[in-house]
């Protein structure tokens, strides 16, 4: 065991004395170098955390080769979708969880954002299409997608960003109740919490994409982009 408990408390009573107050921002940084806050930050985080169902069984297939390509294609991908918006502060994989925070202040941003996760629900089917071509048992994911004003800190050692709020936290749980089943599950895969569809509604009330679940404060749909499911349509299905 390397670590010194000495050189901790010291760090840690450091940490304890510092006298700066949360700033509010309107940027979330994204470099050490533009990282001036000492204690953390306050601002709009959009979050879209991405759940693959019943992993348990994808796991539990003998063949392990099915299993790595599967969780690799559908991962990897995911990532690639994520990192395609400047709006992405931060992403990560999480067992088999997918996630990205998002700066979004204002409308137009939660747009993108929820563009992120349209293009993400039509991707799943095109992992499908090929999953099914290859022999490979289907798989699907539940996206949840939110927003909040959260307080975000910064370790000093790594400089990991830390989000302390409701943004991770309600997307994660809607992420879980989506392309389900049962009781008090959704079986449309996007989930919006009501803070984030009420930035979107205008977009939203031109074709009623999105609908209120069963009188709770989420909203779903199974919301594609049109142009990616026409390529998908022509170059993909068998």
């Amino acid at each position: 065991m390397n670590y010194n408990y000495k050189e901790g408390k010291l760090r840690v009573e450091q940490i304890l004395r510092l006298n700066s107050e949360i700033e509010e921002v309107a940027v979330i940084p994204k470099t050490k170098d533009e990282w001036t806050h000492k204690n953390g930050i306050k601002s709009w985080v959009a979050a879209i955390v991405v759940n693959l169902r019943d992993s348990n069984k994808l796991i539990n297939i003998e063949d392990e080769i099915q299993v790595a390509k599967t969780i690799k294609a559908y991962t990897s991908e995911i990532i690639e979708i994520l990192s395609g918006s400047e709006l992405l502060f931060e992403k990560g994989i999480r067992g088999d969880t997918v996630y990205g925070l998002f700066n979004a202040t204002s409308d137009e941003e939660a747009n993108e954002v929820l563009d992120i996760a349209e293009w993400t629900n039509t991707y799943m089917k095109m992992l499908n299409e090929l999953l099914e071509q290859n022999g490979y048992q289907k798989v699907n994911a539940g996206i949840g997608v939110s927003m909040s004003k959260d307080l975000i800190i910064r370790t000093p050692k790594d400089h990991e960003k830390i989000v302390v709020g409701r943004a991770f936290f309600d997307a994660d749980h809607l992420s879980k109740l989506t392309s389900r089943f049962g009781h008090l599950t959704c079986e449309q895969p996007i989930a919006l919490t009501k803070s984030f569809y009420d930035k979107i509604s205008s977009r939203n009330d031109k074709g009623g994409l999105y609908h209120k679940y069963y009188g709770i404060d989420i909203y779903v749909g199974d919301v594609i982009n049109k142009e990616y499911y026409n390529w998908i349509d022509k170059h993909t299905k068998l």
